[in-house]
Protein backbone atom coordinates (compact mmCIF):
# COMPACT_ATOMS: atom_id res chain seq x y z
CA UNK A 1 0.00 0.00 0.00
CA UNK A 2 1.28 3.43 -0.95
CA UNK A 3 1.67 5.47 2.22
CA UNK A 4 1.09 9.18 2.74
CA UNK A 5 4.42 11.01 2.91
CA UNK A 6 3.24 14.56 3.51
CA UNK A 7 0.21 16.78 3.50
CA UNK A 8 -0.03 20.45 2.65
CA UNK A 9 -3.24 22.01 3.91
CA UNK A 10 -4.79 25.46 3.72
CA UNK A 11 -7.82 26.49 5.76
CA UNK A 12 -9.41 29.73 4.58
CA UNK A 13 -12.47 30.53 6.67
CA UNK A 14 -13.64 26.92 6.24
CA UNK A 15 -12.69 26.54 2.60
CA UNK A 16 -9.87 24.06 2.25
CA UNK A 17 -7.19 23.13 -0.22
CA UNK A 18 -5.22 19.97 0.50
CA UNK A 19 -2.31 18.29 -1.27
CA UNK A 20 -1.80 14.70 -0.19
CA UNK A 21 1.63 13.49 -1.31
CA UNK A 22 2.35 9.76 -1.34
CA UNK A 23 5.63 7.82 -1.14
CA UNK A 24 5.68 7.40 -4.92
CA UNK A 25 5.40 11.24 -5.21
CA UNK A 26 1.87 11.01 -6.57
CA UNK A 27 -0.09 14.12 -5.57
CA UNK A 28 -3.76 13.97 -4.72
CA UNK A 29 -5.12 17.56 -4.73
CA UNK A 30 -8.39 18.17 -2.89
CA UNK A 31 -10.45 21.30 -2.64
CA UNK A 32 -13.56 22.12 -0.65
CA UNK A 33 -15.19 25.47 -1.37
CA UNK A 34 -17.93 24.96 1.20
CA UNK A 35 -17.17 25.11 4.93
CA UNK A 36 -17.47 21.59 6.38
CA UNK A 37 -19.83 20.69 9.23
CA UNK A 38 -16.74 20.09 11.39
CA UNK A 39 -14.00 22.22 12.91
CA UNK A 40 -10.55 22.62 11.36
CA UNK A 41 -9.08 20.30 14.01
CA UNK A 42 -11.10 17.47 12.49
CA UNK A 43 -9.14 17.79 9.23
CA UNK A 44 -5.88 17.58 11.18
CA UNK A 45 -7.15 14.46 12.96
CA UNK A 46 -7.76 12.82 9.55
CA UNK A 47 -4.22 13.71 8.49
CA UNK A 48 -2.74 12.28 11.69
CA UNK A 49 -4.60 9.05 10.88
CA UNK A 50 -3.15 9.20 7.34
CA UNK A 51 0.40 8.81 8.65
CA UNK A 52 -0.49 5.38 10.04
CA UNK A 53 0.07 2.24 8.00
CA UNK A 54 -3.31 0.58 8.53
CA UNK A 55 -5.60 3.14 10.16
CA UNK A 56 -8.40 4.08 7.76
CA UNK A 57 -8.26 7.84 7.26
CA UNK A 58 -9.54 8.91 3.84
CA UNK A 59 -12.86 10.73 4.08
CA UNK A 60 -13.54 10.74 0.31
CA UNK A 61 -14.23 7.07 -0.55
CA UNK A 62 -17.74 6.09 0.46
CA UNK A 63 -18.78 4.76 2.81
CA UNK A 64 -16.40 6.79 4.98
CA UNK A 65 -17.81 5.79 8.38
CA UNK A 66 -14.61 4.09 9.62
CA UNK A 67 -12.36 6.96 8.52
CA UNK A 68 -14.68 9.38 10.33
CA UNK A 69 -14.75 7.22 13.46
CA UNK A 70 -10.94 7.10 13.55
CA UNK A 71 -10.59 10.85 12.99
CA UNK A 72 -13.19 11.64 15.65
CA UNK A 73 -11.38 9.33 18.09
CA UNK A 74 -8.06 11.12 17.45
CA UNK A 75 -9.83 14.49 17.68
CA UNK A 76 -11.36 13.54 21.04
CA UNK A 77 -8.12 12.15 22.47
CA UNK A 78 -6.05 15.17 21.45
CA UNK A 79 -8.81 17.73 21.94
CA UNK A 80 -9.41 16.70 25.53
CA UNK A 81 -5.70 17.01 26.29
CA UNK A 82 -5.44 20.35 24.42
CA UNK A 83 -8.33 21.84 26.40
CA UNK A 84 -6.82 20.89 29.75
CA UNK A 85 -3.30 21.91 28.73
CA UNK A 86 -4.61 25.27 27.50
CA UNK A 87 -6.15 25.94 30.92
CA UNK A 88 -3.18 24.51 32.84
CA UNK A 89 -5.37 21.93 34.57
CA UNK A 90 -4.57 18.35 35.50
CA UNK A 91 -6.59 15.70 33.68
CA UNK A 92 -8.65 13.19 35.60
CA UNK A 93 -8.09 10.09 33.43
CA UNK A 94 -11.18 8.27 34.72
CA UNK A 95 -13.40 11.25 33.95
CA UNK A 96 -11.77 11.84 30.56
CA UNK A 97 -12.15 8.20 29.53
CA UNK A 98 -15.83 8.25 30.56
CA UNK A 99 -16.49 11.38 28.49
CA UNK A 100 -14.58 10.10 25.44
CA UNK A 101 -16.27 6.70 25.64
CA UNK A 102 -19.70 8.31 25.80
CA UNK A 103 -18.88 10.60 22.86
CA UNK A 104 -17.48 7.78 20.71
CA UNK A 105 -20.41 5.45 21.46
CA UNK A 106 -22.80 8.24 20.49
CA UNK A 107 -20.85 8.89 17.30
CA UNK A 108 -20.69 5.21 16.29
CA UNK A 109 -24.19 4.13 17.27
CA UNK A 110 -26.46 7.17 17.19
CA UNK A 111 -24.87 9.62 14.77
CA UNK A 112 -23.24 7.44 12.08
CA UNK A 113 -25.10 4.22 12.95
CA UNK A 114 -22.08 2.21 11.81
CA UNK A 115 -23.55 -1.02 13.22
CA UNK A 116 -26.49 -0.55 10.82
CA UNK A 117 -25.37 1.61 7.88
CA UNK A 118 -21.80 0.44 7.23
CA UNK A 119 -21.09 -2.85 5.42
CA UNK A 120 -18.89 -4.00 8.35
CA UNK A 121 -21.82 -3.71 10.80
CA UNK A 122 -19.23 -3.20 13.57
CA UNK A 123 -20.40 -2.06 16.98
CA UNK A 124 -18.57 0.44 19.18
CA UNK A 125 -16.47 -2.19 20.97
CA UNK A 126 -15.25 -3.65 17.69
CA UNK A 127 -14.48 -0.20 16.26
CA UNK A 128 -12.63 0.81 19.44
CA UNK A 129 -10.62 -2.43 19.40
CA UNK A 130 -9.69 -1.91 15.74
CA UNK A 131 -8.69 1.69 16.46
CA UNK A 132 -6.34 0.70 19.27
CA UNK A 133 -5.00 -2.24 17.25
CA UNK A 134 -3.81 0.13 14.49
CA UNK A 135 -3.21 3.49 16.15
CA UNK A 136 0.38 4.39 16.97
CA UNK A 137 0.40 6.79 19.92
CA UNK A 138 3.85 8.02 18.84
CA UNK A 139 2.29 9.39 15.65
CA UNK A 140 -0.31 11.28 17.67
CA UNK A 141 2.46 12.84 19.75
CA UNK A 142 4.66 13.61 16.73
CA UNK A 143 1.85 15.55 15.02
CA UNK A 144 0.26 17.18 18.07
CA UNK A 145 1.89 20.51 17.29
CA UNK A 146 -0.19 20.92 14.11
CA UNK A 147 -3.33 19.88 15.97
CA UNK A 148 -2.64 22.26 18.85
CA UNK A 149 -1.92 25.23 16.55
CA UNK A 150 -5.30 24.66 14.94
CA UNK A 151 -6.99 24.21 18.32
CA UNK A 152 -5.50 27.50 19.57
CA UNK A 153 -6.66 29.47 16.54
CA UNK A 154 -10.17 28.08 16.82
CA UNK A 155 -10.20 28.79 20.55
CA UNK A 156 -8.84 32.31 20.31
CA UNK A 157 -10.94 33.31 17.30
CA UNK A 158 -14.05 31.61 18.78
CA UNK A 159 -14.91 30.67 15.22
CA UNK A 160 -13.73 28.74 12.18
CA UNK A 161 -13.24 32.01 10.30
CA UNK A 162 -9.47 32.14 10.24
CA UNK A 163 -6.64 31.41 7.83
CA UNK A 164 -4.03 28.73 8.46
CA UNK A 165 -1.54 26.85 6.31
CA UNK A 166 0.19 23.71 7.54
CA UNK A 167 2.62 21.23 6.11
CA UNK A 168 2.71 17.89 7.88
CA UNK A 169 5.29 15.25 7.07
CA UNK A 170 5.43 11.61 8.13
CA UNK A 171 8.94 12.27 9.45
CA UNK A 172 7.79 15.03 11.87
CA UNK A 173 9.04 14.15 15.34
CA UNK A 174 7.50 16.61 17.81
CA UNK A 175 7.93 15.29 21.36
CA UNK A 176 5.86 16.20 24.40
CA UNK A 177 6.15 13.99 27.49
CA UNK A 178 2.93 15.18 29.22
CA UNK A 179 0.94 14.23 26.11
CA UNK A 180 2.68 10.87 25.81
CA UNK A 181 1.91 10.07 29.45
CA UNK A 182 -1.73 11.10 29.03
CA UNK A 183 -2.16 9.04 25.84
CA UNK A 184 -0.62 5.94 27.44
CA UNK A 185 -2.84 6.27 30.52
CA UNK A 186 -6.09 7.09 28.78
CA UNK A 187 -5.59 4.42 26.14
CA UNK A 188 -5.30 1.79 28.85
CA UNK A 189 -8.52 3.04 30.40
CA UNK A 190 -10.40 3.18 27.09
CA UNK A 191 -9.26 -0.26 25.97
CA UNK A 192 -10.46 -1.87 29.18
CA UNK A 193 -13.60 0.20 29.66
CA UNK A 194 -16.85 -1.77 29.54
CA UNK A 195 -18.75 -2.15 26.31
Amino acid sequence: MNQVKSIEWVWNHGKTFTKVIYDDDRIDPRQNDEPPPTHAMHDIAHFICAFHENLTWDYIPMPNHIAEFNAVFVENLLGYFAEYYFHGKEINIDEASDIITKQMKWFAHDYYKIHIDHPSRKNYSQLRNDFFKYVDLNILVHHFNSFYQTFLLQRLMKSDKFDLSLKMDRSDKFEFDPLRTYLNNISEQLIHKGN
